[in-house]
């Protein structure tokens, strides 16, 4: 009897019929479209706010530019949900891909199976014996090819199958990826929503100001520059006092990768004595990178470690932070966020979400505050009208990052 060679085929193909898979497909090119859509009008916002920038400071200028801001994050909700829209097809599409895998490797496998056992009982008898026995010489030729055939089918299912295998666990780990990025999204769209609000609640107090009052208010925002170019001072002046005092040799090599960088965006200042700080402050130094990113950007951990602060100093200094200590002896500071989401006392791994960006503080603009301590040298003093401000050795951010 010749053996025949029947057996599952390896094309694969997604499960369901291919106008719901086409249909799928369609609705995720729409959603990319609109993210397009978005994108574009977030880009023209940013504009509009930038421009705002502009103005000489006074009441109409920031309600100018919380109306753009609010404008903005209203945008960026909007692409959020719509991104986790797109996330959450594209999931559906991998799990019926899964499907159609896990099931067909079954079947591979089974078919695999039943073709070992048919091979062990032609194992006793070779190939001549295998014609010897047939009852012509033709049939004994075509049983003998037949046995050879099946080994070779064998060897390329089994290959099939083992492709199909690394296939499906890619796959599943992009489900993983796809789901981590959906929860990570919705987080990050729920607090943006909230900055947002924070803003309306904002602008809808200078907008309770009258016209007559715009003079006062201009005389506050002068008074407010006054006392923190003072406390700016105070801190640098005793930042300055313990870096001289500082062995540099108990801090850890400077080398790149013991910090990721907190957040996307461009850095517009420097660590040190930049040309900005010379004409910022007067010190004349920096002791931090600035990485300007737009409103309710999220902000991540440089590097796991413990939150030993989330403080607020108000409409001074650094605004609503966070300090994380970490294993190598340095510390590191998140400044400016509009939202904080890290809690006091927890660990927190590299890469965990601790807040959002903002210009909270004494700053100009949104921007990121990093800055990183040598963290033996940390203190937390108590200035009238900032609270709790840390001071201590500072060190450039880009020897680490």
């Amino acid at each position: 009897m010749i053996l025949s060679l029947s057996f599952a085929g390896t094309a694969m193909f997604a499960r369901g019929n291919a106008t719901s898979a086409d249909d799928l497909r369609n609705a995720i090119d729409q959603k990319t479209k609109e993210l397009e859509r978005i994108n574009a009008e977030i880009t023209k916002t940013e504009g509009n706010l930038n421009q705002a920038q502009t103005q000489s400071k006074g009441l109409s200028k920031d309600v100018t530019k919380l109306s753009n801001s609010i404008a903005e994050l209203n945008l960026r909700v909007q692409a959020g949900e719509v991104t986790i829209e797109k996330l959450r097809l594209e999931l559906e599409g991998l799990d019926n891909n899964i499907d159609y895998l896990s099931d067909t490797i079954g079947k591979k496998k089974d078919g695999i199976a039943a073709l070992l056992r048919t091979l062990q009982q032609k194992d006793a008898e070779n190939m001549l014996m295998a014609v010897l026995k047939s009852s012509s010489l033709a049939d004994g030729v075509l049983e003998a090819q037949s046995i050879s055939n099946m080994n070779n089918f064998l060897s390329d299912e089994i290959g099939n199958l083992k492709s199909m295998q690394e296939t499906l666990n890619k796959q599943m780990d992009e489900v993983n990826n796809k789901k981590g990025n959906i929860e990570q999204q919705t987080v990050n769209t729920k607090n943006q929503a909230a900055i947002a609000n924070d803003q309306k609640s904002e602008r809808q107090q200078l907008l309770s100001l009258s016209k007559s009052q715009e003079k006062s208010y201009t005389a506050k925002l002068d008074s407010l520059q006054k006392q923190q170019q003072d406390l700016a001072l105070d801190i640098d002046n005793l930042e300055a006092e313990l870096k001289a005092k500082f062995n540099q040799g108990l801090l850890p090599a400077a080398r790149p990768g013991v910090f990721t960088v907190p957040v996307q965006g461009k850095i517009t200042q420097a660590y040190g004595a930049t040309p900005d700080a010379r004409r910022l402050y007067k010190s004349g130094f920096h002791n931090g990178l600035d990485i300007g990113a737009p409103l309710g950007t999220p902000i991540y951990a440089a590097r796991d470690g413990k939150v030993i602060a989330v403080k607020n100093n108000g409409r001074l200094q650094y605004g609503k932070y966070v300090m994380i200590e970490h294993d190598n002896g340095l510390s590191t500071m998140y400044s400016h966020m509009s939202r904080q989401v890290a809690t006091e006392g927890a660990t927190i791994k590299r890469g965990g979400l601790i807040g959002y960006v903002g210009d909270t503080g004494y700053a100009f603009g949104y921007h990121l505050h990093f800055g990183v301590y040598w963290s033996a040298s940390v203190v937390f003093r108590n200035f009238p009208g900032a609270g709790m401000v840390p001071v201590g050795v500072t060190v450039s951010p880009q020897d680490y990052i």
